[in-house]
């Protein structure tokens, strides 16, 4: 598997390392660094990656926007819906990263 080829698996990790931590409630500071790390880069990675567009720093700037997008408008709309938690928004923005990954992958074998 080349390097390119491994992209995607990334955020699906984090998403995973962090949702993991959320849901067994463990109070440390490794949980407080992992949510924090995969809120600021998993979610826009996996859905800019779609496109082929998270290299260089300007794929840097464009990863930071849409997880600061994403962060505000998820919590936002289940704030809207009576339904917001902590937990919720985290579990919706790991679904978005595991949906993007997904779907950069299918490109990817489809254009291999």
């Amino acid at each position: 598997m080349t390097r390119r080829g491994a992209a995607p698996a990334v955020p699906v990790v984090v998403a995973g390392a962090a949702v993991t931590l959320q849901l067994v409630d463990w109070h440390s500071p490794v949980r407080a660094i992992a949510v924090a790390s995969f809120v600021l880069i998993a979610p826009g990675w996996a859905v800019l990656d779609i496109w082929r567009l998270t290299s260089g720093w300007a794929g840097v700037s464009m990863i930071l926007a849409v997880n600061l997008a994403l962060a505000t408008l998820i919590p936002g709309a289940l704030l809207y819906a009576h339904a917001w938690s902590p937990t919720a928004a985290l579990l919706v923005l790991a679904a978005v990263t595991v949906l993007g990954a997904t779907i950069a992958t299918v490109r990817r074998r489809r254009r291999a």
